[in-house]
């Protein structure tokens, strides 16, 4: 009899972590476009406050002259515009590559995993990612530990909500406001790295996708 009744109380645990679980990851996957959103419109605000953007990009490209610009302002205003600081050849080459605009946001998202080649001029003839993420294994290992992180770090943020969520109440008013504060502490925490870890294969992501659209075409063999 107390058997039977400690399987049933075990099982409808079980199976209250199962959905609770699930509850969760469907949430992480849901907010998935909200973490990508959130940090392109924070940087276009960032921008639009400091200088108006028209007169920063006339500036830079003056005409379609940007290849006799000094470099100093190629890069001085770049990176008032975009907050990253390539070189001035960087700068050039992307701006003659078709659909620029494109290219420059996935450069300017996937700037800290992106190089540049250079001819014997200094002039930049291409652009590869960093050497340790060059081979697909790596990249996609790199993307598959960023998601993974993200889904882990998201259900730690949901867990008491998720868990405890029906005694947390109850739980501040006998432990008092500290409890409170513990617990967004805890959620903030790990939402943050939540974020983090989104952006950083999301930022991977971008990165991988304008060097493919940028890769020199390799000629036919005869």
């Amino acid at each position: 009899m107390v058997e039977g009744i400690v399987l049933d109380v075990l099982k409808s645990v079980a199976s209250n972590l199962i959905t609770q679980a699930l509850g969760a990851i469907f949430l992480a996957w849901i907010a998935r476009p909200v973490f990508r959103w959130i940090p392109s419109e924070l940087l276009s605000i960032r921008r639009a406050l400091k200088k108006d953007r028209q007169e920063l990009i006339e500036k830079m490209i003056g005409g379609g002259i940007f290849q006799r610009k000094h470099d100093f302002i190629l890069e001085d205003t770049f990176r008032d515009l975009f907050k990253v600081n390539p070189e001035a050849s960087v700068i050039r080459y992307l701006l003659s590559q078709e659909h620029p605009t494109k290219k420059i946001k996935q450069f300017v998202r996937g700037f800290l995993f992106i190089k540049n080649e250079k001819d014997s001029n200094g002039k930049t003839t291409n652009l590869r990612l960093n050497k340790n993420l060059d081979k697909k294994s790596r990249y996609r290992l790199r993307i598959l530990i960023g998601n993974s992180l993200y889904g882990i770090f998201f259900f730690l943020a949901m867990a008491p909500i998720l868990f405890f969520g029906d005694n947390i109440l109850g739980v501040v008013d006998r432990k008092g406001f500290p409890i409170l504060i513990g617990v967004a502490g805890w959620f903030i925490g790990f939402m943050i790295g939540a974020v983090t870890s989104l952006k950083d294969s999301s930022d991977l992501y971008f990165a991988k996708q304008l060097v493919e659209s940028v890769k020199p075409v390799q000629p036919d063999p005869a």
